[in-house]
């Protein structure tokens, strides 16, 4: 498996663990503005109320980042959105 394609995995689980826990108590993702540290990556996951990518208020967008930068934000990695709704 490429190594974006087990990030994408990664950030997929993420979601749908969120969605469960937000619908749990009532709330959507929409809001949601997460950063990770997973393996050699710094991950921001946002919901659709910072993105204009996403089309449901259960999707994320996410940027991934090397680990470790400092100062001024690089370029993106990666960059997707993923769906927390279990289809």
């Amino acid at each position: 498996m490429k190594e974006q394609e087990l990030v994408k995995a990664f950030c997929q689980g993420y979601a749908m663990a969120l969605v469960e826990e937000r619908t749990f108590k009532g709330e959507d993702v929409s809001s949601v503005d997460d950063w990770l540290d997973w393996d050699k990556y710094n991950i921001n996951l946002y919901g659709s109320y910072y993105s204009q990518k996403t089309t449901s208020d259960y999707q994320l967008q996410v940027e991934v980042y090397p680990r470790g930068w400092a100062d001024k934000l690089p370029a993106p990695l990666f960059n997707f959105v993923v769906d927390g709704e279990n289809k």
